[in-house]
C-alpha cells in the first residue's frame, strides 16, 4: 500500500481531521479540501502526475517532512554496539521499579481463563505445581534489588533523591500462584525486606496480589499494619465471577472473596480506600453491565467499588481458540466505532459548567470510559516527541532492570507477562547480559521487518517483547493482533481530537489527571523534575 506510515482521520460531526505521519511522529490538522486531496494521493499516488492541484498540496506538506517517503529504513538500530550501549545505559541509569517474588506456583483456584489452568489441562508448558521459593533465594534477590536501587538513587543530590524516591519508591511485589498459600514466608519476607531497606535508608513499598479466598483476619491485620498495597482478583457478582473463578472441583469463589473484602472494608475502611485494588477480568462470557453495576453499587466516597483502584483487565485467549480462524477486520472496526459513539454519548452527559473535581469523579464511576480516555491521553503524550522517539523508541522496557521476576527455582525473568520459557539469569549468578542482548537482537529484528517498520501505528503498539516470547523463542505478532492495534490507535486519535475540539472542559479537567511523566530513567526523571521546578 502506498504511504503505509501515513494515516488520515476526519470527523464529519465536528469538521476536524488531519494526518498522522508515523515516520515523523506528528499529527497535523488539515482543511477538508487538503484532506480529500491527500486521501486521493494516498489511495493512488499516480494521480499526482495528472493533477497539478494534488501535486501542490503534496509539496506543501512535504516541506515539513510529511508524506516525504513511503519507506522507513528501520524502527530501531540493531547493531551489536547499540545493544551493548543500551544494556550499559540501563544498568547505570534505568529506574529499578519493581522486584516481583513468585512465592509459589501452586494455586487453590483453577480459574478457567488462567494460562496455568489451561496448560495443566493440556499437560504442556508451565502449570500449577507445588514449587515454592526458598527463603534464601528470596533474601538474596531482595538484597540485590535494594542495593541496585540504592546505587541508582545515589547518583542524585539530596533534593533530587528525595523527590525520586517519593515518586518512584523501591517496590517488592509478591505473586503466585496464590501467595496466601505461603503466609508464613510472606510475613517473614516483608519484615526482612523492610529491615534491609531501612539499613539502606530506603522507604520500601510492598505489593501483594491475591485471589482473596485465603485472606483471614490475622493476615489482613498484618498487611494493614505493614501498609501493604493489596491487589485482589475478583470479577464481580456471583453470577459472573463464578463462571470462571472456581476451585478445582468447579465450585465458585465468590463467597470467600466477598467475606475477605467485607472484613477489610468494615474493620479498615481507610485501608480499603487507600491501599486496595480490585482487578476484574473482562471475560467474553461475562455480562459486563452486570459486573460494572455490581461494583458501582459497592462504591463509596467517590471510590469506584469502594477501593483505591479498580482495574478492568483485558481478556487473553490462552486457549488460542481464535488463533487460526479468519479475523474480521470489519467486525472489530464496527466494535471500535460503537465504542467511539458510546464514549461521545457519555461526554454529552457531562455539563459544561461541571467542576474539574466532579468531572474526575464522574469518570471514576465509569471504568470503561475511563480506560478509553486514559489510553487516548497516553497516545497523545507520545506524539510530537520527534526526533527523540524516532531514534531510540522501542516497545519494551529496559530488560533486566525496570522489572524483575524471581521464580521459585531462582531464575530471573523480565516480567510477569512472559510464558517463563526465556530466563535472563538467576539469583545465584545475577543477570546474564548475553541473554538480554540476544532477546534485544531477536526483538529488534522483528521490529525492523517490513511488517513492523512500515506500520503507521508502530509508536503506539502495546506489544512488548514479553508478549512475543513463546516456548523459548521470540515470535512475530499475529496479523489479527496488528490489525486490532491499528484500529484501536485510530479510535484513541479520534477521541483525542474530539475531546480537545468539542469537549474542552473535559479535556482540561483530565489533562493533568491522566498525564504522568515517564521516569523510566534518571535522565527522564531529572528532565521532568527541573521542568516542574521552574514552571
Amino acid at each position: 500500500m502506498p504511504y503505509p506510515l501515513v494515516h488520515l482521520i476526519w470527523l464529519d460531526s465536528i469538521g476536524v481531521g488531519g494526518i498522522y505521519d508515523g515516520k515523523m511522529n506528528v499529527f497535523v490538522r488539515t482543511s477538508i479540501e487538503d484532506f480529500k486531496s491527500l486521501k486521493s494521493i494516498k489511495t493512488n499516488p499516480l494521480l499526482i502526475d495528472k493533477d497539478p492541484v494534488l501535486k501542490d498540496v503534496l509539496e506543501k506538506y512535504q516541506k515539513y517532512g510529511i508524506f516525504s517517503s513511503s519507506e522507513k529504513e528501520s524502527r530501531v538500530e540493531n547493531s551489536d554496539e547499540f545493544i551493548k550501549n543500551l544494556i550499559s545505559y540501563a544498568t547505570n541509569r534505568a529506574n529499578p521499579r519493581k522486584l516481583t517474588l513468585e512465592l509459589t506456583e501452586e494455586c487453590n483456584l483453577r480459574c478457567k481463563y488462567c494460562r496455568y489452568t489451561i496448560n495443566e489441562k493440556h499437560n504442556s508448558g508451565r502449570f500449577h505445581n507445588n514449587s515454592k521459593i526458598s527463603i534464601e533465594i528470596a533474601k538474596k534477590a531482595i538484597i540485590d534489588y535494594l542495593v541496585s536501587y540504592s546505587k541508582i538513587k545515589g547518583q542524585l543530590n539530596s533534593e533530587e533523591a528525595f523527590a525520586f524516591e517519593k515518586k518512584n519508591p523501591p517496590t517488592i511485589s509478591f505473586y503466585g500462584g496464590e501467595v496466601m498459600i505461603e503466609k508464613k514466608a510472606l510475613k517473614y519476607l516483608i519484615d526482612f525486606s523492610t529491615r534491609k531497606a531501612s539499613e539502606l535508608s530506603l522507604k520500601l513499598r510492598h505489593v501483594v496480589t491475591t485471589n482473596g479466598t485465603l485472606l483471614d483476619e490475622d493476615i489482613i491485620d498484618f498487611l494493614v499494619d505493614c501498609d501493604v498495597m493489596l491487589a485482589i482478583s475478583f470479577d464481580g457478582p456471583q453470577s459472573e465471577n463464578d463462571k470462571n473463578r472456581v476451585y478445582r472441583n468447579g465450585k465458585g469463589s465468590y463467597e470467600k472473596i466477598t467475606k475477605s473484602l467485607s472484613i477489610i472494608k468494615k474493620k479498615y475502611p481507610s485501608y480499603a480506600l487507600n491501599n486496595v485494588t480490585i482487578q476484574a477480568v473482562d471475560s467474553p462470557n461475562y455480562d459486563k453491565n452486570k459486573v460494572l453495576s455490581y461494583f458501582r453499587e459497592e462504591s463509596t466516597k467517590g471510590h469506584f467499588a469502594g477501593v483505591n483502584t479498580f482495574i478492568m483487565l483485558p481478556y487473553t485467549d490462552f486457549e488460542n481458540k481464535n488463533k487460526h480462524e479468519n479475523f474480521s477486520k470489519e467486525g472489530f472496526q464496527n466494535l471500535a466505532d460503537h465504542i467511539f459513539l458510546d464514549t461521545i454519548s457519555f461526554f454529552d452527559t457531562i455539563p459544561t459548567d461541571m467542576s474539574s473535581e466532579l468531572i474526575i469523579d464522574s469518570i471514576q464511576q465509569h471504568p470503561s470510559f475511563k480506560d478509553m480516555i486514559k489510553l487516548a491521553f497516553e497516545m497523545q503524550t507520545k506524539i510530537g516527541e520527534y526526533p527523540k522517539l524516532l531514534g531510540t523508541y522501542f516497545n519494551t522496557c529496559y530488560i533486566g532492570k525496570v522489572n524483575l521476576v524471581v521464580t521459585p527455582n531462582g531464575n530471573y525473568h523480565l516480567c510477569e507477562r512472559t510464558d517463563y520459557s526465556m530466563p535472563i539469569g538467576n539469583v545465584e549468578n545475577g543477570i546474564n547480559n548475553n541473554k538480554i542482548a540476544k532477546i534485544y537482537q531477536d526483538y529488534f529484528t522483528i521490529m525492523n521487518g517490513h511488517k513492523c517498520k512500515n506500520c503507521w501505528a508502530g509508536l503506539f503498539c502495546p506489544i512488548c517483547v514479553a508478549q512475543l516470547i513463546e516456548n523459548g523463542k521470540i515470535i512475530n505478532p499475529e496479523d489479527s493482533r496488528c490489525q486490532q492495534i491499528r484500529i484501536t490507535s485510530e479510535l484513541y486519535l479520534k477521541l483525542s481530537l474530539m475531546l480537545s475540539h468539542k469537549y474542552q472542559h473535559i479535556y482540561e479537567a483530565l489533562n493533568n489527571y491522566f498525564h504522568k511523566a515517564d521516569d523510566t530513567t534518571l535522565d527522564e526523571f531529572l528532565t521532568n523534575f527541573y521542568k516542574k521546578k521552574t514552571s
